[in-house]
């Protein structure tokens, strides 16, 4: 199986075109971990946390924003398992 990087081609995230560009990168990168280490939910979780307070500390509240989103995703998965 191949790791698609065109996943999230013609996927809009948010107006900002720079903002637009970091989630894209960020998430295809945050894919492509999860794929290339086989990462379960709950690393998942801990990776994204992870991120989520990198973001925060360099002040991109919009992206971190986003990813909280993509967390409490995780986390339903979780409990849906």
């Amino acid at each position: 199986m191949d790791f698609n990087l065109k996943k999230y081609d013609n996927i809009h995230f948010h107006d900002d075109e720079l903002i637009q560009k970091r989630i894209k990168a960020l998430l295809l990168w945050f894919d492509y971990q999860v794929f290339k280490d086989g990462l379960g939910l709950e690393r998942q979780l801990t990776l994204i946390n992870s991120m989520i307070d990198s973001f925060i500390g360099k002040e991109w509240y919009e992206i971190a924003d986003f990813f909280k989103k993509q967390r409490e995703v995780i986390k339903n998965n979780i409990n849906f398992n």
